[in-house]
């Protein structure tokens, strides 16, 4: 399958309600965001997206349909224990995957192999609905997570990482990855 993976357009502040994953998941778009969203990108026979507003309007946009939505795109929504992966992710979009990783600990480490196999799973699962041989997907979402979710489908495959550890996604920026069926 062709993946297409596209980070989300500038979003809004947080609003400080008090409740900090609310807050975050429900920061929009702003007028540049939106003009930040790659248009060009094709055609797509899935368009999946984190839960994240931000991410679901960038994926409506790119993909021109409406996004199934995984919530292990998400740490705040993600099963397990999100606290450990968060501050992985959060507020970390302009370094690479191989900067976090000489800087985390080994849980957290442990807790970002869980959540990116996981999405993979959940991604795949949605791709065999489809029943497609090779079907294009677009996964929106958010910086540090999407070259980590790529990073989990180019282990599977047996592929070197290296490209996807060096890469650093700036708003509204994608890359495509090819992965082969299981």
């Amino acid at each position: 399958m062709n993946i297409v993976f596209l980070r989300h357009g500038e979003a809004e502040g947080r609003k400080d309600t008090g409740d900090f994953v609310k807050d975050d998941l429900e920061r929009r778009l702003t007028q540049r965001g939106r003009e930040q969203v790659l248009t060009d990108l094709g055609r797509f026979d899935l368009v999946v997206s984190s839960p994240a507003e931000r991410a679901k309007e960038t994926a409506r946009i790119a993909g021109r349909m409406n996004p199934i939505i995984i919530n292990s795109l998400s740490t705040h929504l993600w099963d397990g224990d999100w606290e450990s992966v968060d501050s992985c992710f959060v507020n970390r979009g302009n370094i690479s995957l191989h900067e976090m990783y000489d800087e985390i600990n080994g849980i957290q480490l442990a807790a970002v192999k869980k959540i990116k196999e996981e999405a993979m799973r959940e991604t795949e699962e949605l791709v065999k609905k489809i029943g497609k041989d090779e079907p294009r997907v677009l996964v929106a979402g958010h910086a540090m997570f999407l070259p980590a979710l790529a990073e989990a489908f180019a282990l599977k495959d047996g592929n070197s990482r290296d490209k996807i550890n060096n890469l650093v996604l700036g708003e509204g920026e994608s890359f495509s990855y090819f992965s082969s069926p299981r």
